[in-house]
């Protein structure tokens, strides 16, 4: 934690990184389709266009042989621990609830 001796409105570091005492990062939680072979891919990141980019580049070895990749679906959070609840639940969906969720998402 960073302690200032400024208040904390005051304080640069913590105008930086907080407003209203609460967090300025998103998280996302998101599933990639390759277009290639139609399978799914299910990740989470604070930062979702450059995710995406980067898995299109082939930067990601679990996805580079399956570019070109489209984005179906994405949720965001507040937290990194919410997310990761949710990757983990999504990553135990079958194909068909996957599928199911993307169309509800459209």
């Amino acid at each position: 934690m960073h302690k200032c001796k400024l208040s904390p409105t005051q304080c640069l570091y913590r105008k930086r990184k907080y407003w209203s005492g609460f967090p300025l990062t998103t998280y996302y939680v998101y599933l990639l389709r390759s277009v290639k072979d139609g399978r799914f891919y299910t990740g989470y990141t604070a930062n979702l266009r450059n995710r995406l980019v980067q898995h299109n580049q082939g930067r990601v070895r679990s996805t580079k042989a399956r570019r070109p990749l489209e984005l179906v679906y994405w949720e965001s959070f507040k937290t990194r621990a919410e997310v990761m609840r949710r990757e983990k639940k999504l990553k135990a969906f079958g194909r068909a609830q996957k599928e199911k969720l993307i169309e509800k998402f459209k």
